[in-house]
């Protein structure tokens, strides 16, 4: 039996029985919760008009791929904290991408982008990472696509609840909203990783599958489903001329690619962040440090920058200045009055997979040159 249940259907408008295909749901065995980022691989390989390809569920919020009458989209929700007064609310959305209200099962905010598309066959990762601000909790989804290698920044949310963590609670799922049964779906997942602030990254490779009759549904295709694992990936099929393997309620495990699944070296086999371009200058009192990422670098999360009268950075650091959560690839700090040069600059960039990447720069001094470096 299944140790929870968790509700991530997306609403719909019923109006007599529909011939829907069976919900497919795995609920992921974790590690020892909380978690600050979530990490899930999904492949779709069939696909039919009114599908979601849910790539990672968790309490209050879900994101994954659709395909909607409007053509594939991506989709992030977060759903309103319960007795509470005030809403999710938006703080950055990639351009294409929609913000709106939602309701039906309970209310939130969600993101929906139909002009970034997906393609079957396709691996895509998707990374959602939650951290504090102040007294709301701020969540953000990044997604790449793994064969063009582009990752995309989608939605940066502020939810009302103080330091929320993503707990035991994660799952993936295949749903018809909206009775579409006779087609069939399909899609892989690699098995996920969770990644806690105490004990860092664990792999999960254990899942309870679940299919599932919805409300509203005439039950035509209540046995069109499959699902099975191995080599370190779960698949999920429904509607259509599917057929089961499996019952429909099974425990799945699949076997983990040789890297470690938990402690030091463990997380998911995606290349580190490349600094491709640095520079800084001194001037007026300030400097400035301008930096830029490789396209298909792993995104930035946050950056720290030091400044040092030695080339190590060891010493006689005076200025510590850093920021989190954001896309900036410039920065600017007023120091105090020095004696000692020259000056470097100390760049530390952690990436969304809490990563570091550390250069030392030299500090070109435009207070008695004043030509371009």
């Amino acid at each position: 039996m299944i140790a929870c249940v968790l509700t991530f259907n997306q609403s719909y408008t019923q109006t007599s029985e529909r011939d829907f295909a069976p919900y497919c749901t795995l609920y992921y065995h974790t590690v020892a919760a909380p978690f600050d980022i979530i990490v899930g691989e999904i492949r779709p390989t069939i696909s039919a008009t009114y599908t979601y390809f849910n790539a990672l569920s968790w309490t209050r919020g879900y994101t994954g791929l659709q395909m909607t009458d409007h053509g594939p989209g991506f989709i992030f929700s977060l759903w309103d904290p319960p007795a509470e007064t005030r809403s999710p609310r938006a703080l950055f959305a990639a351009p294409g991408g929609a913000i709106s209200r939602f309701g039906g099962e309970g209310t939130g905010l969600h993101y929906i982008n139909t002009a970034t598309k997906w393609d079957l066959n396709h691996w895509y990762r998707f990374v959602v990472r939650c951290w504090d601000s102040g007294t709301e909790t701020y969540f953000a989804l990044w997604s790449q696509d793994e064969q063009t290698g582009v990752w995309i920044h989608h939605v940066t949310m502020a939810t009302p609840d103080p330091h929320f963590r993503f707990d035991k609670n994660i799952g993936s799922f295949l749903e018809d909203w909206n009775g579409n049964g006779k087609l069939k779906r399909a899609a892989e997942y690699r098995f996920p990783w969770v990644h806690s602030e105490a004990t860092g990254w664990s792999a999960v490779t254990t899942a309870d599958f679940v299919a599932s009759r919805r409300s509203g549904d005439s039950g035509k295709f209540a046995k069109a489903f499959n699902t099975g694992g191995n080599d370190g990936v779960f698949f999920l099929q429904s509607g259509g001329d599917s057929k089961p393997s499996l019952p429909d309620k099974v425990r799945l495990i699949v076997r983990h690619p040789p890297v470690p699944a938990e402690g030091p070296g463990a997380g998911p086999d995606v290349p580190p962040l490349i600094i491709s371009e640095a520079h800084a200058e001194l001037k007026d009192g300030m400097i400035t440090v301008l930096w830029s990422l490789d396209k298909t670098s792993t995104p930035e999360f946050l950056y720290k920058i030091q400044v040092a009268t030695s080339a190590d950075g060891k010493t006689d650091s005076f200025v510590d200045q850093q920021n989190m959560g954001t896309e900036t690839y410039k920065a600017s700090v007023r120091l105090p009055p020095v004696g000692k040069l020259p000056l470097y600059l100390k760049l530390t960039v952690t990436d969304i997979l809490d990563r570091n990447v550390t250069i030392t720069i030299p500090v070109s001094d435009h207070n008695s040159d004043s030509s371009t470096q």
